[in-house]
């Protein structure tokens, strides 16, 4: 997890895939986003969007199966707001089901 906030650009990529940059975001140490700048045609979808994932205490993640589990089981793990790899899952989420990337600004 960073130690300080960092800033992000929010991409978000359309059914056609373009990449619209629709605003930014800071990320505080525990990925609690915050909105910084928004599109006019894009802000009620960001607030709603950064809302619903401050909300997340806990991300289910999908991770591989004990070896005894049953051929095709399906596992996932718990990643708990605060910890390293929460930023990076919580980014996934993000591109997973609303379709948006986090690009740090000044990178």
């Amino acid at each position: 997890m960073p130690t300080q906030s960092q800033v992000f650009e929010v991409i978000f990529t359309d059914e056609d895939d373009k990449e619209i940059n629709i605003g930014r975001v800071e990320a505080d140490p525990n990925f609690k986003l915050k909105i910084v700048s928004a599109a006019p045609e894009h802000k009620e979808f960001l607030e709603e969007t950064v809302d619903l994932v401050n909300d997340k205490k806990v991300l289910h993640v999908e991770a591989p199966p004990p070896k005894d589990a049953p051929k095709f089981a399906v596992y996932s793990k718990q990643v708990e707001r605060g910890k390293p790899e929460f930023a990076s899952e919580m980014q996934s989420y993000l591109s997973s089901y609303y379709d948006l990337n986090l690009k740090p600004v000044g990178k």
